[in-house]
């Protein structure tokens, strides 16, 4: 059997069943846009440096759009698929050993995360404030709550508790080719109840008055992309 043809059968009877839809989306993008390299060899002919091979390809040339190499993140996320797909054909007797597991990750340099001050913060929410631009509204919610784009994005009204001042945060979106899904997070630490600033409620129950829409951040009432906010 072709590596190609086993990661379709993986993909619809492995990773479908068993994840979210976002995990399946992503991991049959990865399949069909990169791992076409490896994917004509028999599974049984693939080897280890073969493998190796084709990473140090992605890493030197593997972006679609520029030819130039992928980050050393986005190719350890290629990876996992090629392990799992192939810790899965080796359980049932496709091959005779996981020679995923012997792939040789890029090593990953930790970014220094740096936090806007409180002057930057302020100036910040003058400047939404001020635009009038309700959609950007959820830019000042983010730096009180934490929320995450998916997260903010997904919120409703229903999520307000008003009379406690609470804010529970029990589903995310993402985008997809056929446009925004809503979905519960991805993990169960993620539902959770946040307490909600002063100036986060006054900024709240003035949006709830402008508009009639479900989600709480909106354009016009237009449902927003996660990418294009």
């Amino acid at each position: 059997m072709l590596y190609k043809k086993w990661l379709e059968t993986w993909l619809e009877n492995y990773v479908k069943p068993s994840n979210k839809g976002r995990t399946y989306t992503r991991y049959t993008e990865l399949v069909r846009q990169h791992l076409g390299g490896v994917g004509g060899y028999e599974l049984t002919d693939l080897t280890p440096l073969i493998l190796q091979q084709f990473v140090m390809t992605l890493l030197q040339s593997g972006n679609l759009k520029t030819r130039q190499g992928l980050s050393a993140n986005s190719v350890n996320t290629i990876i996992s698929v090629m392990q799992s797909s192939l810790k899965t054909a080796c359980t049932l007797g496709l091959i005779a050993e996981n020679i995923g597991s012997k792939i040789q990750r890029p090593k990953i340099t930790e970014k220094q995360i740096e936090c806007f001050t409180t002057a930057e913060q302020k100036q910040i929410e003058q400047f939404v404030l001020t635009s009038k631009k309700t959609k950007l509204y959820g830019i000042i919610v983010c730096l009180y709550t934490g929320l995450r784009i998916g997260e903010l994005l997904a919120l409703k009204w229903g999520d307000i508790d008003f009379g406690k001042g609470l804010l529970h945060v029990n589903r995310t979106c993402y985008d997809t080719r056929y446009g925004r899904v809503d979905d519960t997070p991805k993990t169960k630490t993620s539902v959770r109840v946040i307490p909600i600033p002063k100036p986060i409620m006054a900024l709240f129950k003035g949006l709830k008055r402008a508009t009639n829409h479900a989600y709480v951040i909106t354009d016009q009432d237009q449902v927003i992309a996660v990418r294009s906010y």
